[in-house]
């Protein structure tokens, strides 16, 4: 037996026995031991039912939080499908407008090209028959 180390424990009347290699603290036939050991295991038992606690709170914050988020997302979504949606009847609307602008050009230009046609006809008739007569003669 080794007790040199601890002298002190004995004049608190422990013991110290060397149990296949290993040192353990025994008062009245291992009661102490026995006693921590519960303990020991009492707290452990207490920190994995917290453990399991918290990592329930984590869970289920995290589920909420994905909820949240797939809500968010869903909105957004939403959100952007609407502004799209109004995006397009505008872009439709300014299309049909250049469109109908475009037409009323076009007729503005065929009208303009007649008119000004008939009011220069005699003009041109003219000026076709004298390069005609001056070319070829009478």
């Amino acid at each position: 037996m080794k007790i040199q180390k601890y002298d002190y424990l004995r004049s608190q009347d422990y013991d110290i026995m060397n149990i296949t290699g290993r040192k353990s603290f025994s008062k009245g036939g291992g009661i102490v031991v026995n006693a921590t050991l519960e303990k020991m295991r009492e707290i452990e038992q207490e920190a994995q039912e917290i453990l399991l606690s918290y990592q329930e709170q984590i869970d289920a914050l995290k589920k909420q939080k994905e909820r949240e988020l797939h809500e968010l997302a869903t909105e957004k979504d939403k959100e952007i499908q609407e502004a799209l949606k109004k995006l397009e009847q505008s872009f439709e609307e300014k299309r049909q407008l250049a469109k109908a602008d475009l037409k009323a050009t076009k007729i503005q230009n065929e009208t303009a090209l007649k008119e000004t046609l008939l009011s220069q006809k005699e003009e041109l008739v003219t000026a076709i028959v004298e390069k005609v007569v001056k070319k070829y003669g009478h």
